[in-house]
């Protein structure tokens, strides 16, 4: 950005030049004479000017080492926290599909390119928000529970690098997976009272409007920022929804 790198020139020029200014204007106003002279009128003071100055550049440096150490952990921290999911090699794109025909059509095109090795579409990816709430209701209780929707393609767990830890996800193979099943992260296992194994559970959900089993769990991960913590998400398929090519 050229108004930065011009903006830290200046700064830079400035403080190179007060920073030299000031020893030179000392040092050409001594006299040597008076220098080799044992004159010790004013030496109390001076010297207590110069070990204000001291302790000052001492201050200076140590808050600006500190600053530099968190610093630098928190950009290791960036760099290497595992998110729970493969980020690296990942693109993202936003592109109203319309119909599951349009999809499959982009989706083929794609993995004719070696490069590309997995495609999916979402209603949400990571780095963006949960906000998509609908309600859920598990078998045998009769209050139902707002809870984060997710839409997905089969693929989208595959194209993520995140695998089930319990159960299975959802496969091209068992085209009943489109319609009747449900994928649950460990935060929305809580979230919705199951207390035995998950799998296999009813849930009743509205979004669209069907009786779902859960097939698998997954491990929670960071979809949101780091600062937020962890919230309950149900994934299904569901084509109308996704639009986040990925």
């Amino acid at each position: 950005n050229g108004n930065v790198i011009l903006g830290l020139t200046a700064m830079m020029l400035t403080l190179g030049i007060l920073a030299g200014w000031y020893p030179a204007f000392v040092l050409s106003s001594y006299q040597p004479q008076r220098v080799m002279k044992s004159n010790n009128s004013g030496g109390s003071s001076g010297f207590q000017i110069k070990r204000v100055l001291i302790g000052t550049q001492f201050t200076i440096v140590i808050i600006l080492i500190v600053s530099a150490i968190v610093m630098f952990r928190q950009i290791s921290f960036l760099q290497n926290k595992d998110l729970g999911f493969e980020k690296d090699g990942a693109l993202t794109a936003i592109f109203d599909f319309g119909d599951e025909t349009k999809y499959n059509t982009l989706k083929q095109a794609l993995l004719k390119n070696n490069d590309v090795i997995s495609v999916a579409v979402a209603s949400r990816i990571p780095s963006g928000s949960l906000n998509n709430d609908g309600t859920v209701l598990p078998e045998g209780q009769t209050d139902p529970i707002t809870i984060p929707y997710v839409h997905v393609t089969f693929d989208y767990f595959k194209t993520l690098g995140i695998e089930a830890a319990q159960g299975r996800l959802f496969s091209e193979e068992t085209k009943t997976d489109q319609m009747e099943a449900i994928v649950l992260n460990q935060a929305a296992v809580e979230k919705l009272g199951i207390t035995e194994n998950p799998l296999g559970q009813s849930l009743e959900c509205v979004w669209p409007n069907a009786n779902r089993r859960v097939i698998g769990v997954i491990d929670d991960f960071h979809f949101e920022s780091l600062y937020n913590n962890i919230k309950p998400a149900v994934f299904i398929i569901h084509y109308p929804w996704a639009y986040h090519l990925i």
